[in-house]
């Protein structure tokens, strides 16, 4: 499909505000698990964080979709940008974590740029060529990230409050863009201005909607992918937020390690979702269905792969940590050896101490492999929980 001058200029300019909005976010997600640390969080903090933006998000969404059905798209992303600027400033100023939780709840409250722009693809794009545009809506997100953790990691070696300002100049940067480029693309509002512009009457001049027919509730194909896209970004987030902390605390991992892990997984998520996905929907003409249930196929082997991979290294570090308890043991039995020779009469004073520190040793075997087995079972029930 070629889009008319206009459209086109809606959709890019739509696409360049989604982008730097999104670039808000990937700025700050690298090195939030280390901010946390540096304001001295317990782990329910920490907790409230992350799952505050997800629930004032969710709150936002309920009054930001129909409220642009009859007030415009640009109102709300303009207003979306506004609170995503504001509230990452405020957050950059926070110096405990309660007004850091506070903020953050309230950014949620506002970031809504998304659905926003999905809208503007449903008003100008026809039906059949949706999921493309969609699919690269993704995919421009998923840039953000590429470029987002490799600033925001940068940045956070000097301070960790620094990539946040950053997220706020971007959002405020998107929010002139949309000000003075950004049109209204509503098709309702758009006839509305119109009559009002030609003095007819709006009633004459808008079309009345078809009265909605009454559905007996019933589970539906909308209905499962409503649940099924659940169950996926749930999953999601509850790794990336706990994800940086366990390496923070895990593995000592510096944020600019962390940031370019991220980067690694949006270059994959990217190309999928630019190149991959429209090939298997418009060129081998896949059902969309097919082609999400083999993502989440994919999507869960790789999380059984990192599972593996991590309890892997974890018998690494026992079996390293042995090896070193059975060093020190071969050292002291040689020389206590050599003691004997030296003062034979000490050999029956000695032989308790020897059977005492082999039993220290068996001691500490057993608990590093007690430890072992419980670490991965946490780490089970972290990555699927």
């Amino acid at each position: 499909m070629t889009l008319s001058g206009e459209h086109k200029r809606i959709i890019v300019f739509a696409f360049i505000t989604f982008f730097m909005d999104s670039l808000n976010y990937a700025l700050i997600v690298p090195i939030l698990p280390f901010l946390v640390r540096e304001l001295h969080s317990t782990s329910m903090q920490e907790g409230i964080l992350f799952s505050s933006y997800a629930v004032f998000q969710m709150i936002s969404l309920m009054f930001m979709g129909p409220g642009s059905d009859s007030y415009g798209r640009r109102p709300f992303l303009l207003l979306s940008l506004f609170g995503s600027c504001f509230g990452s400033l405020f957050q950059a100023m926070s110096n405990s974590m309660w007004p850091l939780i506070i903020w953050r709840s309230l950014t949620g409250l506002f970031a809504g740029s998304m659905i926003i722009v999905q809208a503007v693809i449903a008003d100008i794009i026809p039906a059949e060529d949706r999921s493309t545009y969609l699919s690269r809506l993704n995919a421009c997100g998923t840039a953000a990230y590429i470029v987002g953790p490799a600033i925001g990691g940068v940045l956070a070696l000097v301070n960790n409050h620094f990539p946040l300002y950053m997220a706020g100049i971007t959002s405020g940067i998107a929010m002139v863009l949309a000000i003075f480029f950004l049109k209204e693309s509503n098709p309702l509002v758009l006839q509305r201005r119109e009559a009002k512009k030609s003095g007819a009457a709006e009633e004459q001049v808008v079309e009345k909607e078809k009265p909605l027919k009454k559905v007996k509730a019933h589970v539906s194909g909308t209905m499962l992918c409503f649940c099924f896209d659940f169950c996926v970004r749930w999953t999601s987030n509850a790794i990336e937020s706990r994800y940086g902390i366990y390496l923070s605390d895990t593995f000592n991992t510096p944020s600019i390690v962390y940031s370019t892990l991220i980067i690694v997984q949006s270059i994959f998520t990217c190309t999928a979702q630019t190149f991959v996905f429209p090939w298997l929907t418009t060129t081998m003409k896949m059902p969309i269905p097919y082609v999400a249930l083999m993502g989440t196929i994919m999507e869960f082997f790789a999380y059984l792969g990192l599972i593996g991979y991590v309890s892997t290294w974890d018998t690494v570090a026992v079996i390293g940590k042995k090896s070193m308890y059975e060093e020190k043991e071969e050292a002291s039995e040689e020389s206590n050896q050599a003691e004997v020779k030296k003062e034979p009469v000490q050999v029956e004073s000695e032989a308790p101490a020897q059977a005492n520190g082999k039993e220290e040793t068996a001691q500490v075997e057993v608990e590093m492999k007690w430890g072992m087995r419980k670490r991965s079972l946490a780490q089970f029930v972290q990555f699927v929980w």
